[in-house]
């Protein structure tokens, strides 16, 4: 069906409306933040034909359980359609993605091929959850493909900004209080290391530059075909949203040793990039090309959209891509 539709208890996202809501992106319109109209509905199944012949079926929690990852937003959105345009990118590696939320990401990542994909989450009904979800999807990944959910600890970093003196506790660290994970939860290991990391609107409180940085940092494989892909999205002050976080993870992000490139869609520019391809083939790009961050002269609050890729900037200490794309442990 295109557009969104309801058919009992599961809600349809046809292609027309993925396009409707990427255009929003671009333009900058305040509706970018949200993929449908949620307010008083309960938790649905929702299906998002991205394009590709990848479709995926995720389940949607109670806000109460499953805090900001109760529901698919739209940078998981945007980041799904660059992978499914990307999928080469994808196909026969192993991928990890954090904050998956209802892990929209790693069934993409699945389905284009993924020789193993762990999606994880720090909330015991997210983790729960996204098990679910995989199990939902199984018909549509490959038999060779390895999928699994995980669970993380959600950690300050050491010397990182803790969250402002005073401010409301945000929902994940409410929902923490209340649920605990099971003896037989899978764990990600902390040294545990993927070709491909992505994540989609992980930053918003001031600490999380820090802790993202060193989670790509501990995660990414030292090979050269190893990058990492962070789908920002600068949402306005009433949201959660600290104000110079993107610039403060890039920074965070180079001193841990990684290079940086940042394609933004700027929907006030007059060449505007499409939010949904930021830049062709960023994936594959050489050394060159992605050594640097380009900030943009209007500032970060120009920039609605962003897509940063992040690769090991020391190709010495790197290992060969096989020796990561081959491996299990």
């Amino acid at each position: 069906m295109d557009g969104a539709g309801a058919g009992g208890a599961e809600l349809r996202f046809g292609p027309g409306y993925t396009r409707a809501i990427l255009s929003a992106c671009e333009r900058g319109e305040r509706e970018y933040c949200h993929t449908a109209d949620t307010s008083g509905r309960a938790p649905t199944r929702c299906v998002y034909e991205l394009g590709g012949g990848v479709e995926v079926v995720v389940q949607e929690l109670r806000v109460a359980e499953g805090g900001l990852g109760w529901r698919v937003w739209v940078g998981a959105l945007v980041l799904a359609r660059w992978m499914v345009a990307h999928a080469d990118a994808f196909r026969g590696r192993r991928v990890l993605e954090l904050g998956s939320g209802l892990g929209l990401g790693g069934l993409v990542a699945a389905q284009l091929g993924a020789d193993a994909v762990a999606m994880s989450d720090c909330l015991a009904p997210l983790v729960h959850n996204l098990r679910l979800n995989a199990a939902l999807n199984a018909a549509r990944v490959p038999s060779t493909t390895c999928i699994r959910a995980c669970a993380v600890r959600e950690r300050q970093p050491a010397g990182g900004a803790p969250p402002a003196a005073g401010r409301r506790r945000t929902m994940e660290e409410c929902v923490g209080d209340r649920y605990t994970l099971p003896p037989d939860t899978d764990w990600l290991a902390p040294a545990e290391a993927f070709n491909v990391v992505v994540a989609s609107e992980v930053l918003y409180e001031a600490y999380h530059a820090d802790s993202m940085a060193d989670a790509v940092a501990r995660h990414l494989a030292r090979a050269a075909c190893s990058r990492a892909h962070v789908l920002y999205v600068n949402r306005d002050e009433r949201f959660l949203c600290a104000r110079g976080i993107l610039w403060a993870f890039v920074r965070a992000a180079r001193a841990r040793g990684l290079a940086v490139h940042i394609a933004a869609s700027r929907p006030h520019a007059r060449a505007a990039g499409r939010c949904a391809d930021f830049a062709p083939a960023m994936a594959e790009a050489d050394a060159e090309r992605v050594r640097a961050a380009v900030e943009p002269a209007a500032g970060e609050d120009d920039v609605k959209l962003a897509l940063v890729t992040l690769r090991w900037a020391e190709a010495g200490r790197t290992v060969a891509c096989a020796d990561v794309c081959n491996s299990r442990s």
